[in-house]
């Protein structure tokens, strides 16, 4: 995860700079991606979303519009629906 997502990641947002959707759908795409390794791998897919976001962490701007949307999108929709999907297991 640490050496082919950020020389990746660092060529996607040079090459398409302009494009700020697009680094969007990228982000999570890489994200939901490393979740499917590592669920094939035989690990819970969150561990694998989590080393992909300290992975892509200091890429993004923590002022950025880009930053802003992971947030909003993270603490209104995914972090909810995990503690609903964890306090449910039982």
């Amino acid at each position: 995860m640490f050496k082919v997502i950020p020389p990746v990641s660092r060529w996607f947002f040079r090459k398409v700079e302009s494009e700020k959707h697009s680094h969007y759908i990228f982000v999570l795409s890489v994200i939901f991606f490393a979740a499917f390794l590592s669920e094939i791998a035989g690990v819970e897919p969150i561990i694998g979303a989590f080393m992909a976001g300290l992975a892509l962490n200091s890429l993004i701007s923590h002022t950025s519009a880009l930053f802003n949307r992971i947030e909003f999108i993270g603490n209104a929709l995914f972090i909810p629906f995990f503690l609903i999907s964890v306090g449910d297991a039982g």
